[in-house]
């Protein structure tokens, strides 16, 4: 019995030792297996890191923007480590910074290789002979389409306080007819003047709202009157001052006169 005990003992001791080398071997073990691993990790991590970054910037009307556009996303990419980037907060990036970008699109199937397609947005009209709305409705300098021939676009003066937001929104629903043969002096909603383009000397204008902007068929009456009667109604109007068409009453025109050097910005 004796000799049991003893056994027993010696084998509960084997087994202490063991379970006691087992638990500190494995305490080594897992640190610096860790370790191995994440040295092999962002070793493997460089490798795939782009090397190189290719750029197709479209509808960027600068040169200088251009590479101050790609400056900045080369550093933003090398400052970030592969296992970090996140391809939406990159995007985000770049459009907090510059405005002007639409869309950005990343290509990594290639490896080392990162592509990187960068469209802006489009000019959209110029505002006051001072800055361009873009179509993103955003307002720009006009140093940001130095490339771009902003002759061609049309042009909106507005008063000084306005919010770019409510502009903006009014601005799109304008019908195409209207942009074409009319320069847009927009007060507020209630008070939007037309000003026919390329009339010289100006024989009159036309004074219309937020609804009564596209009435094509009141615009057409104008134009039959102003043929008729033009000359006698500018006879009429004081010196440097040209009939005005109220439009703003439904089934009634209002005839009241302006001064032309309310609008004298090259029509």
């Amino acid at each position: 019995m004796k000799k049991e005990r003893k056994n027993d003992r010696k084998k509960i001791k084997k087994r202490l030792l063991f379970s006691f080398l087992v638990v500190a071997v494995t305490a080594l073990i897992i640190p610096l297996a860790k370790k191995i691993f994440i040295f092999s990790n962002e070793k493997v991590l460089q490798a795939f890191k782009p090397q190189k970054v290719e750029f197709e910037i479209e509808s960027v009307y600068s040169n200088e923007l251009q590479k101050n556009l790609s400056d900045f996303a080369l550093k933003v990419i090398e400052q970030q480590k592969l296992s970090e980037f996140d391809l939406t907060n990159f995007c985000s990036t770049l459009k907090k910074n510059f405005k002007i970008i639409k869309d950005v699109a990343c290509d990594f199937s290639q490896p080392e290789i990162a592509k990187l397609k960068i469209l802006g947005s489009q000019p959209f009209c110029k505002i006051n002979g001072e800055s361009i709305l873009a179509s993103n409705g955003e307002l720009f300098s006009f140093e940001q389409f130095n490339d771009f021939d902003s002759d061609c676009l049309p042009e909106v003066w507005v008063a000084n306080e306005y919010k770019i937001e409510s502009l903006f929104s009014f601005l799109k629903e304008i019908q195409p007819q209207i942009w074409q043969n009319f320069s847009i002096d927009y007060q507020k909603d209630t008070n939007i003047i037309l000003w026919p383009k390329k009339q010289q000397p100006k024989k009159f204008c036309l004074l219309t709202d937020k609804d009564s902007l596209s009435d094509f068929e009141k615009i057409e009456w104008v134009k039959e009157i102003e043929k008729k009667f033009g000359e006698e109604l500018k006879r009429r109007a004081r010196k440097n001052r040209v009939p005005l068409f109220d439009l703003r009453f439904k089934k009634r025109l209002f005839l009241r006169s302006i001064e032309t050097t309310v609008n004298n910005r090259g029509m």
